[in-house]
């Protein structure tokens, strides 16, 4: 009775106040500090100033320094003074999202292009295949079936067609024509040409 009493103590810690957890920085705020600044300061530049301002000068750096390597002794200063007055656009600069724009034109350009190139290819190679077809009909036609074609031909022909031969040095040429049309009818009624 009445003896000493014991109190019973937590262990002792050197930081008397638990330490609070400390957010991660933003992405902003890390590509800030990639570039040299200080977390501190890059928090606080993001806090005051707008992203799009941030990023715009942030790409102005990076396309500056990559133009022209070591032309600025302290990108970081720089940049803390770019984002808080703003440099003017430099001569020549493009954006990367205008860059990413002329890249989508130019790739929309050159499918377009390739498409055409295609196409045409296409219908290259089916008007050969159709002139090869007219042609192996026409030569498969002894001279007295040729000459009932030419006069078939000429019997379908309109007003318009008739004056391809008419007299004069194009008469051969207008009458190729003619009979190609007249045989291109047969042969697509025959099924050995697909519809024009």
């Amino acid at each position: 009775r009445g003896g000493p009493v014991m109190l019973e103590m937590e262990p002792f810690s050197a930081d008397p106040l638990p330490q609070l957890a400390r957010p991660e920085p933003s992405p902003l705020v890390s590509k800030l500090i990639d570039h040299g600044i200080t977390e501190a300061i890059a928090r606080q530049l993001v806090a005051e100033y707008e992203e799009d301002k941030i990023r715009r000068q942030i790409e102005i750096l990076d396309w500056q320094e990559a133009k022209k390597p070591g032309k600025i002794s302290d990108p970081a200063a720089w940049l803390v003074i770019a984002i808080k007055n703003g440099h003017a656009t430099p001569k020549g600069f493009v954006s990367a999202a205008e860059r990413q724009k002329q890249a989508e034109a130019k790739q929309a350009r050159e499918r377009t292009d390739a498409e055409e190139r295609r196409r045409k290819q296409e219908q290259q190679a089916r008007e050969k295949a159709e002139r090869q077809v007219i042609t192996a009909y026409w030569d498969s036609l002894t001279p007295e079936q040729q000459a009932a074609h030419d006069a078939a031909a000429i019997a379908q022909a309109d007003a318009e067609e008739m004056k391809l031969i008419g007299p004069g040095p194009m008469k051969r040429i207008g009458m190729g024509i003619i009979r190609d049309k007249h045989t291109r009818r047969l042969l697509e009624a025959q099924g050995k040409l697909p519809p024009a």
